[in-house]
């Protein structure tokens, strides 16, 4: 009897520690977009107030281990509106909502960013319908004679060889 009872508090020594670390649950899932079923590669799955988090893979699955304290996921993407979920069960599918928001121009200037509407000097934009006419060699020809005040001079003559851009002058 007092070599059961012996037995007993070993195992049970063994197994209530082991018990602690397996309060872990992985969660599995996919996140799509809600027009077209596509998946959405790179959005992020994180753990509500934890910092457990992860990425979707190229075809839109993911999987996230968190504690069981855990109730809730949070998934975002770029130009999707972010979404919380409830953890219901170890697989969870999410299909996120397009968010329509209008972007303001930021324009890249030599020393920091600002607003296209905060500058007083000359801006000028190329579109990407712009780029599309003609054929080109080398990038820097896609601006060539589409901003007013640029001049781009081809070095050597050859496709593709070195250009010096000219803003207005030297």
């Amino acid at each position: 009897m007092k070599k059961l009872k012996l037995l007993l508090s070993l195992v049970l020594l063994v197994l209530i520690p082991a018990l602690s670390y397996s309060q872990n649950k992985t969660i599995t899932g996919k996140v799509t977009d809600s027009k077209d079923n596509a998946p959405l590669a790179d959005a992020t799955v994180s753990a509500s107030g934890k910092s457990a988090s992860t990425k979707t893979g190229p075809d839109g699955s993911y999987s996230l281990t968190v504690p069981e304290s855990v109730k809730r996921l949070n998934i975002s993407y770029v130009g999707y509106a972010e979404q919380t979920v409830s953890i219901t069960g170890e697989t969870i599918n999410v299909s996120m909502v397009s968010s329509a928001q209008s972007l303001t121009d930021v324009v890249v200037i030599g020393y920091g960013t600002a607003r296209r509407k905060d500058l007083t000097g000359s801006v000028a934009s190329i579109k990407e319908k712009d780029f599309n006419k003609g054929t080109y060699t080398s990038p820097d020809q896609l601006i060539q004679g589409k901003v007013a005040g640029v001049q781009l001079i081809n070095n050597s003559g050859q496709p593709g060889g070195a250009t010096t851009v000219k803003i207005r002058g030297n």
